[in-house]
C-alpha cells in the first residue's frame, strides 16, 4: 500500500536539480546529526576537569565530521551525475578550497589539543618561542593569546607552538639569570671574582640553592670578562627581571668600591684621507 504523499515527496525531489538534491540531503542530515548528537557533547563536555580548549575541541570537531559525513550522504542520495560539466567543475573547486581551509583547521585543532593537556604551557605559563617571550593568557582551539613584556597581545597559531621549540622558563622551578663583567687585566682577577661572588649572594630573590659561579669566559682585546651566574626559585618574569638589575647594579657598584677598572672596549679605525687642492681651494676626498 503506498503513501500518497510519501510519493509526491519523492517525485518533487526527483524533479530537482543534482545540485539542489545535495544540498537538501546534506542540510537535513546536518540538522539531525546537531540534534540527536546534542546529549553526547554536552555530555563530553562537561566532564569534570575537562579543560575548556579540550570543550570546544570535542564540539568543533563534532561539527567538522557531521558537515563532511552530511556532505558524503547528500552524494550519495543526490543525481549529481547528471550536472553539467561546469557546475561540476565549480563545485570540485569548492569542495578543494573548503579541504585547503579544513587540513589548516584541523591542524590548529590537534595543535590546541596537544597544548592544553601539557603542563608546561598554561594559562599563566612564562613561554619563549623563535624571537619573542610572553605570558600565556588564553588556549583556544585555533589560537594562544600571549601577552608580550611590552604590552601586547599576540595571536599565535596553535600549530606554530607545536611545531616549533618553545621554551618554558617555568617548567622546572628554576631559572638562571647570567652578566659578564670585564676588569682590567692589570686587576686582581681573583679579588674581583671574590667581589662578585659575595655580592651575586646578597641579592634578594636570588637562589642560595645551586650556590651562584663566577668564572672566566672570554679574553676580550680590552677586559678579561667575568661571568656571574645566579639562580631564581619559582621564577616570573618581574623576578627575574629585578634579580638581573640587581645583580649589575651590585656588581658594579662593588667593582668601582674595590678599585677595579672595568674598561671601555677598544676600538681601531684603519683608513686614510686623501686631500686634493685645486688652485688655492682643497677639496676633501674622506676616508679611503
Amino acid at each position: 500500500m503506498s503513501v500518497p504523499w510519501f510519493e509526491r515527496v519523492v517525485a518533487w525531489y526527483g524533479s530537482l536539480p543534482g545540485v539542489a538534491q545535495l544540498v537538501l540531503v546534506a542540510v537535513a542530515v546536518f540538522a539531525v546529526g546537531s540534534v540527536v548528537g546534542r546529549p553526547v557533547i554536552d555530555a563530553v563536555q562537561w566532564r569534570r576537569g575537562t579543560s575548556d580548549a579540550v570543550k570546544e575541541a570535542v564540539e568543533s570537531s563534532y561539527v567538522a565530521l557531521l558537515a563532511i559525513a552530511s556532505v558524503l550522504v547528500g552524494f550519495a542520495m543526490s543525481d549529481v551525475g547528471s550536472m553539467p560539466a561546469a557546475t561540476g567543475a565549480v563545485l570540485a573547486a569548492a569542495t578543494l578550497s573548503a579541504g585547503i581551509g579544513a587540513r589548516d583547521i584541523l591542524r590548529n585543532t590537534v595543535s590546541g589539543l596537544l597544548i592544553a593537556n601539557t603542563t608546561d604551557v598554561s594559562v599563566g605559563s612564562w613561554i619563549e618561542w623563535g624571537e619573542y617571550e610572553g605570558t600565556v593568557q588564553s588556549i583556544s582551539l585555533r589560537q594562544t593569546k600571549i601577552k608580550t613584556w611590552d604590552g601586547e597581545s599576540v595571536l599565535v597559531p596553535n600549530s606554530e607552538l607545536t611545531n616549533n621549540a618553545v621554551v618554558s622558563p617555568q617548567a622546572n622551578g628554576v631559572y638562571r639569570v647570567d652578566y659578564e663583567f670585564g676588569i682590567g687585566y692589570d686587576d686582581d682577577l681573583q679579588a674581583a671574582k671574590a667581589c662578585l661572588r659575595e655580592e651575586a649572594g646578597r641579592i634578594a630573590g636570588a637562589a642560595s640553592e645551586p650556590e651562584p659561579q663566577v668564572a672566566v669566559s672570554d679574553l676580550a682585546p680590552s677586559t678579561v670578562n667575568v661571568q656571574v651566574k645566579v639562580w631564581v626559585h619559582q621564577p616570573t618574569p618581574g623576578k627575574a627581571a629585578r634579580v638581573r638589575s640587581a645583580l649589575l647594579e651590585r656588581g658594579k657598584e662593588r667593582l668601582q668600591a674595590e678599585g677595579v677598572s672595568m674598561p671601555k672596549p677598544i676600538r681601531t679605525i684603519d683608513g686614510s684621507v686623501a686631500l686634493d687642492r685645486e688652485g688655492d681651494r682643497g677639496g676633501y676626498h674622506g676616508v679611503q
